[in-house]
């Protein structure tokens, strides 16, 4: 008789979970005004330059098996820096983790699941994707189309190079992320601020 009570208010809890988020329709447009976007906006930037660069050295260092290690702990390292700096949480998902402390906020949870149900990869847009939270946060989702330097790590498991895959393997045992083409959506980099 309880089970039969408390279930009308767990359906209650669980629906008033999902609707605390809602989708904007064209972040761009939408929140033209908002700050917190524009301050989104810079933290990708950053981000993305920042780890570029970084990736970039790495490869030139140690080839493909040296860029593991800056997606492993130098990646979410600068995201925690650079939420702490802005007062923001910053992140990478995707709906093929490499690693699993990796999985996506609340938001953008049903977004990074439709994505992973396509029989293949979809394509990256470019569009940055944004939600409003119960209590007026602003989380926006930037798409992060793969790029041709990051076949290496993440293309085909046929065209991983033997010490990569070994590399990748010690790092990953779980991985999911490869089989990815050239434009792909290889995930989001996402940013919520208050």
């Amino acid at each position: 008789m309880k089970n039969i009570l408390l279930l009308p208010l767990l359906l209650a809890v669980a629906c008033a979970a999902e609707s605390t988020w809602s989708s904007v329709s064209a972040p761009e447009a939408e929140l033209a005004t908002d700050a917190r976007f524009e301050t989104a906006v810079a933290i990708k930037t950053e981000m993305v330059a920042g780890l570029t660069a970084k990736l970039g050295a790495a490869v030139k260092a140690g080839g493909a098996s040296g860029a593991i290690e800056v997606c492993k702990s130098v990646a979410p390292a600068a995201a925690k820096k650079m939420g702490e700096a802005k007062g923001a949480r910053v992140g990478r998902t995707s709906f093929r983790l490499r690693n699993p402390g990796n999985r996506a906020p609340a938001w953008l949870a049903e977004t990074v699941a439709e994505a992973g149900a396509a029989s293949m990869a979809p394509k990256a847009d470019g569009q940055p994707l944004a939600w409003r939270g119960p209590a007026g946060e602003l989380g926006v989702a930037f798409p992060l189309p793969l790029q041709a330097k990051c076949l290496a790590c993440h293309g085909p498991k046929s065209g991983i190079a033997e010490s990569t895959q070994a590399a990748l393997n010690a790092s990953y045992p779980g991985d999911e992320a490869t089989g990815f083409s050239e434009g792909d959506l290889r995930g989001w980099l996402w940013v919520e601020l208050p």
